[in-house]
């Protein structure tokens, strides 16, 4: 994590828990930051709000969402040789592997499948980012707050998984059209509107989401809200 803005949303959740620190009978919240090997393959940081895991990746603010999904090219040099290659995040491909094998079998099917890695992965991995609350006053200035977002779905409604991005990694163009059937079934299903089927194991997992509406860091700590414009 080498950006600087993101750096500074980073420094600001973990003042955030310090400030609140006794609205929490005075206990420190873990924060794990994630570093070298284990950033790539995971992600920024580690925290456990209310005994709850999260996976976090942080993001100078909303739009930088998309930079998740993107292709780049780097040189990378094996013996001697120096060739350029496709670098793609880790957790979006992690991501786009988990649609790829539970996509549903037809279009507008179920998939048990599918539904038990969304609930898994909207409860624990999110976006941290700076999201402004207010529009920007006469003097410039921008009043806003640290926000979450449910990984899945907000690189969903970037255009993450549509299938005219093409084949990422060792997919293949069904792959691609795959990971797009399942993205439907994800927002079909699991944003506010949405029919969610009952699950008697995991009911604490039957929620919806409010499209364009990221938690705040109260609503995760103390369940007090989303925020909103």
């Amino acid at each position: 994590m080498a950006d600087l803005s993101e750096l500074s949303v980073v420094i600001s959740l973990r003042d955030w828990q310090w400030l609140n620190i006794f609205s929490r009978n005075g206990a420190v919240e873990t924060f794990v930051p994630l570093t070298g090997k284990s950033d790539q393959l995971m992600g920024d940081i580690l925290i456990e709000p209310n005994d709850r895991l999260l996976l976090i990746e942080a993001k100078s603010k909303r739009g930088k969402v998309s930079d998740e999904c993107q292709r780049k090219i780097v040189n990378r040099t094996n013996n001697g040789v120096t060739s350029q290659v496709q670098k793609v995040k880790n957790a979006f491909l992690k991501a786009r592997a988990e649609l790829l094998q539970n996509s549903p079998q037809a279009p507008g099917a179920d998939s048990p499948g599918l539904r038990d890695y969304c609930r898994k992965s909207l409860a624990g991995h999110h976006f941290l980012y700076w999201y402004p609350t207010r529009p920007e006053a006469s003097d410039g200035s921008v009043e806003g707050a640290l926000a979450l977002e449910p990984y899945l779905l907000a690189v969903a409604r970037d255009g993450g998984f549509d299938p005219a991005l093409g084949p990422f990694g060792n997919e293949t163009p069904a792959d691609a059209a795959a990971v797009g059937e399942a993205s439907q079934f994800v927002e079909g299903n699991f944003l506010e509107g949405s029919v969610v089927s009952e699950d008697n194991n995991h009911p604490d997992y039957e929620i919806t989401y409010q499209e364009n509406s990221p938690f705040s860091l109260d609503n995760v700590y103390f369940e007090s809200g989303r925020l909103s414009r």
